[in-house]
């Protein structure tokens, strides 16, 4: 247990427990008033009150991929085209991203995803690839995030998928899950 004068006069709580540093504001300039915080939250822990938890490693792209789209199918069961959208958009995203760890995937790398995959050209069609196509692919990115912060795992980068592109056709693209009104 320790007790230091942080910046702007705040006193920092610095403690170890279990083994681990724990470093923490008590954002009070009083010392005996932070000594008392410091005791509450020291006996918080001990209690396990404080709701510390261990993350899990961070996986790399197509093992979580892969668990997201066992995820997918098990729970898109109702709308299997989510499904199948997801499995079509996760074929692009893996070549891209390839195995690189999720924490390790930037803004700036969705950016250059972005941009390089708004310039290819389609195999099937032979034309371009559409912004619905790309804002698909980044909408899979961005349920996967999701699901991956569900499992317990530490992403320090959670708005990696920050914006679409801009859509260019006449008529609004729609998610089955999304756009179904109840009867």
């Amino acid at each position: 247990m320790h007790v230091d004068f942080q910046a702007r006069e705040r006193v920092l709580v610095s403690l170890l427990f279990n083994g681990k540093h724990i470093q923490k504001s008590t954002k009070q300039g009083n010392p005996r008033t932070a000594r008392q915080i410091e005791a509450a939250y020291k006996t918080a822990l001990a209690k396990g009150e404080v709701g510390i938890t261990e993350r899990k490693a961070v996986p790399g792209f197509k093992k979580a991929m892969s668990d997201f789209l066992a995820w997918s199918l098990s729970e898109h069961q109702a709308h299997p085209a989510t499904h199948t959208r997801y499995k079509v958009s996760a074929v692009a995203l893996r070549k891209h991203f390839a195995d690189t760890q999720l924490d390790r995937i930037t803004p700036e790398e969705v950016e250059r995803f972005k941009t390089l995959r708004s310039g290819q050209i389609s195999p099937r069609t032979k034309r371009k690839v559409k912004p619905a196509t790309v804002n698909r692919e980044l909408a899979c990115l961005k349920a996967l995030f999701n699901h991956v912060l569900k499992t317990n795992v530490a992403l320090p980068n959670r708005s990696a998928v920050s914006s679409f592109l801009k859509n260019t056709t006449s008529r609004p693209a729609c998610c089955p899950t999304l756009s179904r009104k109840p009867i």
